[in-house]
């Protein structure tokens, strides 16, 4: 197993921002062992991706970690909000704007390595929108994530006039509360497998 084409693709996390894999919860994973020792552990990519960073160790799911296994720890994230858990050595994927979580049979490496295609870096991660507002903004604040306003879910779009800095508690709470209430919940669960291209 080698990440070398994770460092190609995102190159070197941003100093000072890796987590403790034990502080995650995922001490015993051996690829998340073998990722932070080949690439570093961080925010990547001036925050387009995280992974066993401070963004996830820092991360108050809101009530999304009900929708994963009780054992699943979170050990990525992207600037627009999607959670990635591993449990079993299985991922889960959550994706807050459509309130929609999907069970893989991927393996984190698996996962981190499908994260460096380039139709997936585009699609799942909006990367072009994300250079496009870092170019106007900047590097994304360690503890934030980018949402646009009105949320997509009240009938926003994906364009960069829109797309606002909150902090990742405030949007997990919010997101959350626009697929979920106290007697119903909207989230849509699916199951992939590695046939699918899906995160």
């Amino acid at each position: 197993m080698s990440f070398e084409t994770f460092r190609t693709a995102y190159g070197k996390p941003r100093i000072g921002s890796g987590a403790e894999l034990e502080a995650l919860g995922l001490a015993d994973s051996s690829e998340l062992s073998t990722f932070v020792t080949e690439t570093g552990a961080g925010i990547f990519a001036a925050g387009l991706l995280s992974v066993a960073s401070l963004r996830e160790a820092g991360a108050e799911l809101a009530g999304w970690e009900a929708y994963v296994p009780a054992s699943a720890r979170l050990f990525a994230s992207t600037a627009f909000g999607m959670l990635f858990f591993s449990a079993d050595n299985r991922v889960w994927i959550i994706e807050t704007h459509y309130g929609s979580v999907t069970e893989t049979d991927q393996t984190v490496a698996d996962t981190l390595t499908l994260l460096t295609e380039p139709q997936i870096r585009e699609s799942r991660l909006r990367e072009s929108l994300f250079r496009e507002w870092n170019a106007m903004a900047g590097p994304l604040t360690t503890d934030c994530v980018l949402c646009p306003r009105p949320a997509l879910a009240l009938g926003g779009h994906w364009h960069v006039s829109a797309l606002s800095q909150v902090t990742q508690s405030v949007y997990l709470s919010f997101s959350f509360s626009l697929f979920h209430n106290e007697h119903d919940s909207a989230v849509i669960i699916n199951r992939a497998t590695n046939d699918d291209i899906h995160p």
